[in-house]
Protein backbone atom coordinates (compact mmCIF):
# COMPACT_ATOMS: atom_id res chain seq x y z
CA UNK A 1 0.00 0.00 0.00
CA UNK A 2 1.73 3.38 -0.90
CA UNK A 3 2.03 6.62 0.63
CA UNK A 4 0.94 9.70 -0.34
CA UNK A 5 2.61 12.42 1.33
CA UNK A 6 0.65 15.60 -0.15
CA UNK A 7 -2.34 13.66 1.42
CA UNK A 8 -0.11 12.79 4.99
CA UNK A 9 0.58 16.33 4.89
CA UNK A 10 -2.89 17.28 4.02
CA UNK A 11 -3.95 15.23 7.52
CA UNK A 12 -1.48 17.42 9.33
CA UNK A 13 -3.01 20.81 8.07
CA UNK A 14 -6.59 19.58 9.09
CA UNK A 15 -5.60 18.27 12.33
CA UNK A 16 -3.67 21.56 12.90
CA UNK A 17 -6.78 23.79 11.84
CA UNK A 18 -9.00 21.45 14.25
CA UNK A 19 -6.52 22.02 16.75
CA UNK A 20 -7.21 25.89 16.25
CA UNK A 21 -10.53 25.47 16.76
CA UNK A 22 -10.18 23.71 19.74
CA UNK A 23 -8.69 26.08 22.10
CA UNK A 24 -10.75 29.15 20.53
CA UNK A 25 -13.44 26.81 22.14
CA UNK A 26 -11.73 26.42 25.60
CA UNK A 27 -11.22 30.42 25.46
CA UNK A 28 -14.68 30.87 25.23
CA UNK A 29 -15.61 28.96 28.23
CA UNK A 30 -13.47 31.53 30.09
CA UNK A 31 -14.99 34.45 28.48
CA UNK A 32 -18.63 34.05 28.01
CA UNK A 33 -20.77 37.68 28.53
CA UNK A 34 -18.05 40.54 29.43
CA UNK A 35 -15.44 39.46 27.49
CA UNK A 36 -13.38 42.48 27.50
CA UNK A 37 -13.18 43.01 31.28
CA UNK A 38 -13.02 39.26 31.50
CA UNK A 39 -10.07 39.23 28.95
CA UNK A 40 -8.41 42.54 31.56
CA UNK A 41 -9.07 40.69 34.90
CA UNK A 42 -6.89 38.16 33.43
CA UNK A 43 -4.51 39.91 32.25
CA UNK A 44 -3.79 41.83 35.61
CA UNK A 45 -3.53 38.72 37.17
CA UNK A 46 -0.94 37.09 35.03
CA UNK A 47 -3.94 34.39 34.13
CA UNK A 48 -4.23 35.00 30.54
CA UNK A 49 -1.71 32.67 29.00
CA UNK A 50 -4.38 30.60 27.79
CA UNK A 51 -5.94 33.87 26.18
CA UNK A 52 -2.47 34.29 24.46
CA UNK A 53 -1.77 30.84 22.99
CA UNK A 54 -5.40 31.28 21.14
CA UNK A 55 -4.59 34.47 19.84
CA UNK A 56 -1.40 33.38 18.65
CA UNK A 57 -2.85 30.62 17.09
CA UNK A 58 -5.70 31.96 15.75
CA UNK A 59 -3.39 34.66 13.94
CA UNK A 60 -0.85 31.79 12.74
CA UNK A 61 -4.13 30.54 10.82
CA UNK A 62 -5.41 33.50 9.70
CA UNK A 63 -1.45 33.99 8.13
CA UNK A 64 -1.95 30.74 6.56
CA UNK A 65 -5.34 31.03 5.28
CA UNK A 66 -4.45 34.39 3.72
CA UNK A 67 -1.34 32.74 1.71
CA UNK A 68 -3.83 29.72 0.25
CA UNK A 69 -5.97 32.29 -0.85
CA UNK A 70 -3.45 34.55 -2.20
CA UNK A 71 -1.38 31.60 -3.92
CA UNK A 72 -4.16 29.17 -4.56
CA UNK A 73 -3.15 26.10 -3.18
CA UNK A 74 -2.55 23.93 -0.22
CA UNK A 75 0.05 25.97 2.61
CA UNK A 76 2.16 23.54 4.76
CA UNK A 77 4.46 25.06 7.45
CA UNK A 78 7.97 24.52 8.02
CA UNK A 79 7.25 22.07 11.27
CA UNK A 80 4.71 20.18 9.33
CA UNK A 81 7.11 19.54 6.73
CA UNK A 82 9.99 18.37 8.83
CA UNK A 83 7.38 15.95 10.76
CA UNK A 84 6.70 14.31 7.48
CA UNK A 85 10.70 14.36 6.73
CA UNK A 86 11.87 12.89 9.99
CA UNK A 87 8.52 9.97 9.79
CA UNK A 88 9.95 9.02 6.22
CA UNK A 89 13.83 9.98 5.61
CA UNK A 90 13.23 12.05 3.56
CA UNK A 91 15.01 15.65 2.84
CA UNK A 92 13.53 19.94 1.89
CA UNK A 93 16.42 21.29 -0.17
CA UNK A 94 16.30 23.93 -2.70
CA UNK A 95 15.67 22.84 -6.61
CA UNK A 96 19.08 23.59 -7.60
CA UNK A 97 20.46 20.59 -5.62
CA UNK A 98 17.79 17.91 -7.18
CA UNK A 99 18.91 15.91 -9.91
CA UNK A 100 15.89 13.98 -10.47
CA UNK A 101 13.28 13.04 -13.55
CA UNK A 102 10.67 15.51 -13.96
CA UNK A 103 7.26 14.45 -15.17
CA UNK A 104 5.49 16.45 -18.25
CA UNK A 105 3.10 18.81 -15.65
CA UNK A 106 6.09 20.22 -13.78
CA UNK A 107 7.48 22.91 -16.45
CA UNK A 108 3.70 24.51 -17.08
CA UNK A 109 3.04 24.25 -13.71
CA UNK A 110 5.76 26.62 -12.70
CA UNK A 111 5.55 28.56 -15.26
CA UNK A 112 1.70 29.51 -14.81
CA UNK A 113 2.90 29.73 -11.19
CA UNK A 114 5.84 32.00 -11.59
CA UNK A 115 3.50 34.04 -14.22
CA UNK A 116 0.70 34.36 -11.51
CA UNK A 117 3.26 35.34 -8.54
CA UNK A 118 5.84 37.39 -10.45
CA UNK A 119 4.92 40.62 -8.58
CA UNK A 120 5.53 38.73 -5.03
CA UNK A 121 8.76 37.25 -6.15
CA UNK A 122 10.47 40.01 -8.00
CA UNK A 123 10.64 38.27 -11.10
CA UNK A 124 13.47 35.56 -9.31
CA UNK A 125 13.54 33.47 -6.92
CA UNK A 126 15.75 30.80 -4.77
CA UNK A 127 12.64 29.64 -2.77
CA UNK A 128 11.73 26.74 -4.56
CA UNK A 129 12.04 23.72 -2.76
CA UNK A 130 11.61 19.82 -3.05
CA UNK A 131 11.37 16.88 -0.90
CA UNK A 132 12.32 13.68 -1.86
CA UNK A 133 14.83 10.93 -0.77
CA UNK A 134 18.26 11.84 -0.13
CA UNK A 135 19.51 9.99 -3.06
CA UNK A 136 17.26 11.98 -5.66
CA UNK A 137 19.76 15.55 -4.72
CA UNK A 138 23.14 16.26 -4.99
CA UNK A 139 24.74 16.14 -1.93
CA UNK A 140 27.61 17.53 -0.62
CA UNK A 141 31.17 15.89 -1.85
CA UNK A 142 29.07 13.68 -4.92
CA UNK A 143 29.51 14.92 -8.17
CA UNK A 144 26.21 15.45 -10.08
CA UNK A 145 24.86 12.44 -11.94
CA UNK A 146 21.70 12.07 -13.11
CA UNK A 147 18.98 9.67 -11.18
CA UNK A 148 16.81 7.24 -13.64
CA UNK A 149 14.09 7.14 -10.24
CA UNK A 150 11.45 8.94 -9.70
CA UNK A 151 10.34 8.68 -5.97
CA UNK A 152 7.37 11.21 -5.22
CA UNK A 153 9.06 14.12 -5.75
CA UNK A 154 6.90 17.22 -4.12
CA UNK A 155 7.45 21.02 -5.41
CA UNK A 156 6.96 23.93 -2.92
CA UNK A 157 7.41 27.67 -2.85
CA UNK A 158 8.36 29.22 -0.13
CA UNK A 159 6.57 32.68 0.87
CA UNK A 160 9.40 35.00 1.50
CA UNK A 161 9.92 36.17 5.17
CA UNK A 162 8.00 33.28 6.38
CA UNK A 163 7.57 29.79 7.29
CA UNK A 164 5.20 28.75 5.17
CA UNK A 165 5.68 26.57 1.87
CA UNK A 166 2.96 26.29 -1.04
CA UNK A 167 2.28 23.43 -2.16
CA UNK A 168 2.97 23.18 -6.42
CA UNK A 169 2.74 19.98 -7.97
CA UNK A 170 3.51 16.04 -7.23
CA UNK A 171 4.75 13.35 -9.42
CA UNK A 172 6.36 9.87 -9.29
CA UNK A 173 4.97 6.55 -7.09
CA UNK A 174 4.12 7.20 -4.07
CA UNK A 175 5.93 5.15 -0.99
CA UNK A 176 5.88 1.81 -0.01
CA UNK A 177 6.10 0.87 3.86
CA UNK A 178 9.92 0.09 3.45
CA UNK A 179 9.93 3.60 3.37
CA UNK A 180 8.54 4.60 6.97
CA UNK A 181 10.66 1.43 8.36
CA UNK A 182 13.74 3.68 6.85
CA UNK A 183 12.34 6.46 8.71
CA UNK A 184 11.87 4.76 12.02
CA UNK A 185 15.28 3.68 11.92
CA UNK A 186 17.29 7.11 10.97
CA UNK A 187 14.65 8.92 12.89
CA UNK A 188 16.81 9.17 15.88
CA UNK A 189 19.69 7.71 18.07
CA UNK A 190 17.55 5.92 20.00
CA UNK A 191 15.43 4.53 16.95
CA UNK A 192 19.00 3.27 15.59
CA UNK A 193 19.98 1.66 18.53
CA UNK A 194 16.87 0.20 19.43
CA UNK A 195 15.97 -1.33 15.81
CA UNK A 196 19.25 -2.63 15.11
CA UNK A 197 19.13 -4.02 18.61
CA UNK A 198 16.03 -6.19 18.03
CA UNK A 199 17.05 -7.27 14.59
CA UNK A 200 19.94 -8.44 16.06
CA UNK A 201 18.50 -10.05 19.03
CA UNK A 202 16.00 -11.92 16.27
CA UNK A 203 19.01 -13.06 14.31
CA UNK A 204 20.73 -14.73 17.38
CA UNK A 205 17.75 -16.39 18.70
CA UNK A 206 17.10 -18.00 15.28
CA UNK A 207 20.98 -19.24 14.98
CA UNK A 208 21.15 -20.18 18.09
CA UNK A 209 17.65 -22.37 18.10
CA UNK A 210 18.60 -23.53 14.73
CA UNK A 211 22.13 -25.05 16.30
CA UNK A 212 20.59 -26.19 19.78
CA UNK A 213 17.30 -28.29 20.06
CA UNK A 214 16.94 -28.18 24.01
CA UNK A 215 17.00 -24.19 23.60
CA UNK A 216 13.69 -24.83 21.71
CA UNK A 217 12.44 -27.19 23.45
CA UNK A 218 12.96 -26.03 27.02
CA UNK A 219 11.84 -22.36 25.66
CA UNK A 220 14.24 -19.64 26.92
CA UNK A 221 16.82 -20.67 29.69
CA UNK A 222 18.29 -17.41 31.88
CA UNK A 223 21.89 -17.74 31.02
CA UNK A 224 21.14 -18.51 27.04
CA UNK A 225 18.66 -15.30 27.18
CA UNK A 226 21.30 -13.54 28.79
CA UNK A 227 24.17 -14.35 26.07
CA UNK A 228 21.79 -13.44 23.04
CA UNK A 229 21.25 -10.30 24.59
CA UNK A 230 24.70 -9.16 24.96
CA UNK A 231 25.45 -10.86 21.39
CA UNK A 232 22.51 -9.08 20.34
CA UNK A 233 23.73 -5.16 21.73
CA UNK A 234 26.90 -5.71 20.05
CA UNK A 235 25.56 -7.22 16.68
CA UNK A 236 22.92 -3.74 16.66
CA UNK A 237 26.25 -1.30 17.27
CA UNK A 238 28.18 -3.15 14.41
CA UNK A 239 25.74 -3.30 12.02
CA UNK A 240 24.42 0.69 12.59
CA UNK A 241 27.61 1.57 12.02
CA UNK A 242 28.61 -0.04 9.29
CA UNK A 243 24.97 1.19 7.83
CA UNK A 244 25.99 4.72 8.66
CA UNK A 245 30.15 4.46 8.03
CA UNK A 246 30.42 6.15 11.48
CA UNK A 247 31.13 5.13 14.93
CA UNK A 248 28.17 4.90 17.81
CA UNK A 249 29.37 8.65 19.13
CA UNK A 250 28.87 10.08 16.18
CA UNK A 251 25.59 8.69 15.31
CA UNK A 252 23.16 12.00 15.90
CA UNK A 253 24.59 13.38 12.88
CA UNK A 254 23.48 10.80 10.72
CA UNK A 255 19.77 10.87 11.71
CA UNK A 256 17.06 12.25 9.78
CA UNK A 257 16.27 15.06 12.29
CA UNK A 258 20.02 16.28 11.59
CA UNK A 259 19.96 15.83 7.91
CA UNK A 260 16.38 16.73 6.45
CA UNK A 261 17.38 20.13 5.35
CA UNK A 262 20.88 19.60 4.63
CA UNK A 263 23.07 18.52 1.19
CA UNK A 264 24.53 16.27 2.99
CA UNK A 265 25.62 12.44 2.92
CA UNK A 266 24.56 10.16 5.47
CA UNK A 267 27.88 8.03 4.64
CA UNK A 268 31.04 9.97 4.50
CA UNK A 269 32.60 7.15 2.05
Amino acid sequence: MGVDIIKKLGNKRTAAKEGVETVVKEAQLLLEENANSEREALRLTGLDHQIRQVDKKRGAELEREKFEEEYGNETFTKDEIKDICLKYDLRMLNTHKFKGKLDGEVASKLARFCEAHKHEMGGHSDDFHIIAPAKMFELRGEERTPVNITMDPILLYRVPRTGHYVFIHKWGKDFGPWRRLQGMFYNSVESMFFMGWGIGFFMLSMIYAAMNTSFVGNGYQYLHFLWILAGSVGLSLLTTSIIINEVPVNWDKKTTSRLWNEPIKRRST
